[in-house]
């Protein structure tokens, strides 16, 4: 089939012709492009024949750059191919997760369901029962607080201790704990110490008994900002008329029966005339 010639456009038969090994792939009369067959034969045996403009574009400064970064674009098209494999790794990983975390939601969904709404109906006529359908819910144990030491040893107030020693059962017990009337102070310069207190205590009740002293300043709150703190007191109850008279104590204290949550029974402050209190240590 008759081609033609790159140079001169007129048609090339047979096989008189040199072909371009370059971009344009054209064909040329020897006579065109200035070179002959056997010189043609030697270059193509070798590497391969540039026309003119071909080879023009080959000596040009920015294809070669451009062909010293072929390299470096193929590595980069690897690193790419990489990444959107681990994309598409993470992508399962991340649709297994959310698959999984919908099935447990729609477990406990399924499961709280199940759960009725408890009515006043639903409970046992034994006061402290647990309402039905709750029997087997996970219990949560309450903290032995200060309050709740202090509620249950209200309650044991009013006990009665058994008295009958003649039984054959014997059954190891607490001693009651040693009752304590406790005496309220205020008016005390925020230098004076506990043991300052229970040595003031010891003075003034003539006794050596030891004595429960308490601080009654918050947690974290810095004294020195204060102008005064109190103290609450607990001393043997043989002492608790001794402790509320008004001259057992030195002048500017004053003092009252400690009552747990406040005066109650519209009982007030002892008089007193208000003095300044020097520490007597720190």
């Amino acid at each position: 089939m008759a081609k033609n010639c790159g140079k001169c456009v007129k048609a090339i038969r047979g096989i008189e012709f040199a072909k371009c090994g370059g971009f344009c792939d054209n064909i040329f009369h020897f006579t065109c492009c200035g070179t002959t067959r056997p010189v043609y034969e030697t270059i193509s045996s070798n590497s391969f024949w540039l026309c003119d403009e071909c080879r023009a574009t080959v000596n040009n400064r920015c294809l070669k750059e451009l062909c010293d970064n072929v390299p470096i674009v193929l590595s980069l098209k690897l690193e790419l191919e990489e990444l959107k494999v681990r994309i598409t790794t993470l992508t399962s990983a991340i649709d297994a997760s959310v698959a999984s975390t919908t099935a447990s939601l729609r477990q406990f969904e399924e499961k709280l369901a199940e759960c009725k709404p408890v009515s006043s109906t639903n409970l046992n006529d034994k006061p402290g029962a647990t309402p039905r359908g709750m029997q087997n819910w996970p219990t949560i144990s309450r903290p032995v607080t200060k309050r709740r030491r202090e509620e249950q040893y209200a309650n044991n107030r009013d006990a009665i201790v058994g008295t009958n020693s003649s039984l054959l059962t014997s059954i190891a017990t607490v001693p009651a704990a040693e009752k304590k009337f406790w005496i309220y102070i205020s008016r005390i310069h925020p230098d004076v110490s506990c043991e300052n207190i229970h040595e003031m205590v010891k003075e003034c009740l003539q006794c050596d008994e030891p004595a429960d002293v308490v601080k009654l300043v918050k947690k974290d709150v810095d004294t020195k900002t204060l102008r005064f703190v109190s103290f609450k007191i607990g001393i043997d109850p043989k002492h608790k008329t001794t402790a509320l008279s008004p001259s057992t104590w030195p002048a500017g204290i004053l003092f009252r029966e400690f009552i747990e949550n406040g005066p109650k029974n519209g009982r007030d402050l002892a008089p007193a005339t208000p003095l300044t209190i020097t520490p007597v240590c720190q």
